[in-house]
């Protein structure tokens, strides 16, 4: 499992391929992406002007998640 803290949030990467965004002050998921990668993910970031998070997994890829509704690329509206 890999934790990076980003305004307020803690994500954490998982070995099953999902990341989990909970709320450091309360604990509380704020939202989980799956369905993305295949592999461990060892690489978190967070954009808070955008609300977008860049992972980075053992399967090669990096993946741009947002909670607001978009299409094309990467992206996926895990909201």
């Amino acid at each position: 499992t890999l934790g990076c803290h980003t305004g307020g949030l803690i994500s954490c990467g998982h070995t099953e391929g999902n990341v989990s965004v909970v709320r450091a002050d309360s604990g509380a998921v704020e939202c989980i992406f799956q369905g993305g990668h295949t592999a461990a993910v060892r690489a978190c970031a967070q954009s808070p002007a955008s609300g977008r998070w860049l992972t980075g997994a053992e399967d090669g890829r990096l993946i741009v998640w947002s909670d607001e509704p978009f299409h094309g690329g990467e992206e996926q509206n895990l909201g």
